[in-house]
């Protein structure tokens, strides 16, 4: 699952959203902690560019109700 099939799930809120960046070099993270209806989900996306070269790392985690990855 990428990370905007995640957000467009039927979530019952975002408990929480982040946004991280770094001084020493251009990278930046944002991520969003969903409530589900039987569990979590955490979603988020990294942009950082590595000599000249940018990149883009998203990812996605569900869990049940116990906090226990699916």
């Amino acid at each position: 699952m990428t990370y905007l099939e995640l957000l467009s799930k039927s979530s019952r809120r975002c408990v929480r959203a982040w946004q991280w960046t770094r001084e020493d070099e251009p990278c930046g993270e944002y991520a969003e902690l969903h409530e589900l209806h039987d569990g979590w989900a955490l979603a988020g996306a990294v942009v950082l560019s590595r000599e000249g070269t940018p990149f883009l790392a998203e990812y996605a985690v569900e869990s049940d109700s116990r906090w226990r990855t699916r």
